[in-house]
């Protein structure tokens, strides 16, 4: 809600925990969510075949289910936010700032699991120890170090597109698109790095987190204010 997204799919595989379903259940009890669940027969948890619990199917499922009811759907993973850099940083400003088109694709980049106070080696890039304070603990805002390396487009890529012009999705892109009412709309606008980026956070372990070297980012920290006073919201009704 944050970056501008008004509904929410979650597609539940297999989680039980009490304190996640408290949660989701107050989302959609708000009508903003929905959980969707996602329980594979068991032959399929043994077949190669079947990439990552079937996310090529969850894809195109939420994408079809939005046709007809949402002007875009973003796609991402649970660690990974699209982080538009114009306007007032919402999704809709980068969508309004871009031309017409099916689908915007935003390159990506890695954040460490590193933050301010343990990375010791880049000390020398920043001047105090305490750039982002939220007020609750969120890992992602205290992620302030990452890769200068940008993975091109297709490559780690995530998208905002419109339901009504894709007929077949992908995880970093997609592959169909459906004929277009507007002649002048674009299939794909690759997004200029300045304009946005895919914050993808991971550990260093990673072979694509050992690409490049490591700067110092706080562009996500004004998102600090806007999910202090939500959280804060979610806690006193639960």
């Amino acid at each position: 809600m944050v970056l501008g997204a008004q509904y929410f799919y979650i597609y539940n595989h297999s989680t039980n925990d009490t304190g996640v379903k408290s949660v989701l259940d107050y989302y959609v009890n708000m009508g903003v969510a929905e959980v969707i669940p996602w329980n594979l027969p068991a032959r399929l948890h043994e077949n190669t075949s079947i990439w990552y619990y079937a996310q090529l199917t969850m894809l195109n499922d939420c994408m079809l289910r939005n046709r007809g009811i949402s002007r875009f759907v973003v796609s991402t993973d649970l660690d990974e936010f699209i982080i538009p850099r114009v306007g007032d940083r919402l999704w809709d400003d980068l969508i309004n700032s871009s031309p017409l088109a099916c689908e915007y694709t935003i390159k990506s980049c890695v954040f460490l699991s590193l933050n301010a106070t343990n990375a010791t080696e880049n000390r020398n890039l920043i001047q105090n120890s305490d750039v982002i304070h939220p007020r609750f603990n969120f890992p992602a805002l205290r992620k302030v170090f990452r890769r200068d390396h940008i993975f091109k487009h297709r490559v780690r890529s995530k998208y905002i597109a419109r339901p009504e012009c894709i007929d077949m999705v992908g995880v970093h892109y997609n592959f169909l698109f459906a004929n277009k009412a507007d002649s002048s709309m674009l299939k794909q606008l690759y997004v200029h790095e300045n304009s946005s980026l895919v914050h993808h956070f991971m550990s260093q372990k990673r072979k694509d987190a050992q690409i490049g070297r490591i700067v110092f980012d706080d562009s996500i920290k004004y998102l600090a204010e806007r999910m202090d006073a939500r959280v804060k919201k979610l806690i006193e009704k639960l």
